[in-house]
């Protein structure tokens, strides 16, 4: 009777410790479970706010990209772009409306700043922004907000630009003075667009409507000034004359003088000695 009871007090404890030890072993599970939980959460945080601010990035670059357009009067570009911010901002701030209006708010300032800085009347920019901000108080949809921000940038860029051709004469001006410092490198019209602040299709433009010549054609026409003044100094040889001027081949100075002035380089110098 003795030795039975011991045999089942030790069956007991034997079942005791299995079931501590499953128990354990069951902890054990559920405590990585939950590190594993929380390891990817936190790893999908970290995804967040890397994507974030990569959309932040993204967004600070077409930012500018549009400012520069609406202040270039590049219409349909800044369109196309606005549309593009339009989405990406609502795809951030899908879920917080407010949010969402206070980032098209920060958009539409960006633009009318722009507006002026294109040369828009800064009163007529001040009552179109007065106007909208009363009206965004009453939208209430993501859509009837993206629609009047595209109406609002046709209307900036529609605006009466009184002081724009004093400003392209400006711009022009400028572009002009950096090629009669700089004809003699090999300059592009990129080279000019940077040093006005302004698009290689903007500078273009002005250049052909105020002028009536593309920058390349203004370039060669420098070149060629140049060339006439150092042709009437009979101590300067051909191929001096095409490299100070900003042509590499003598040859091909020669064809394009030709072409402008009607006559060679070497026949110019005649008459002009």
């Amino acid at each position: 009777m003795i030795q039975a009871n011991i045999a089942f007090e030790n069956e007991l404890l034997k079942s005791g410790t299995k079931v501590l030890t499953q128990s354990r072993d069951c902890t054990d599970q559920q405590l990585r479970l939950a590190e594993e939980i929380q390891a990817r959460e936190r790893s999908k945080v970290a995804m967040r706010i890397i994507e974030s601010r990569a959309m932040s990035i993204n967004s600070l670059d077409k930012e500018y990209e549009l400012k520069m357009m609406v202040r270039n009067g590049e219409k349909r570009a800044a369109q196309r772009l606005l549309e593009q911010l339009l989405v990406d901002i609502a795809e951030v701030n899908y879920e917080h409306f407010d949010a969402f209006k206070t980032r098209v708010i920060e958009l539409v300032v960006i633009i009318s700043r722009a507006a002026v800085s294109g040369g828009a009347n800064l009163n007529a920019v001040l009552q179109q922004n007065f106007l909208f901000y009363q009206e965004l108080l009453e939208i209430t949809t993501t859509e009837e907000i993206c629609a009047r921000t595209k109406d609002m940038l046709e209307t900036y860029m529609n605006l009466p630009d009184i002081n724009m051709y004093q400003k392209n004469i400006k711009e022009i001006q400028k572009a002009a003075e950096f090629i009669k410092l700089n004809f003699r490198k090999k300059i592009n019209i990129e080279h000019i667009a940077q040093t006005v602040y302004l698009s290689p299709c903007y500078i273009s433009r002005l250049f052909k409507q105020n002028l009536g010549c593309t920058i390349s054609e203004y370039i060669t026409q420098a070149r060629v000034e140049n060339a006439k003044t150092m042709l009437k100094d009979s101590q300067y040889s051909i191929t001096q004359v095409a490299k100070e001027s900003g042509f590499e081949d003598p040859t091909y100075f020669s064809r394009v003088f030709k072409k402008i002035e009607g006559i060679t380089p070497s026949r110019y110098r005649q008459y002009t000695l």
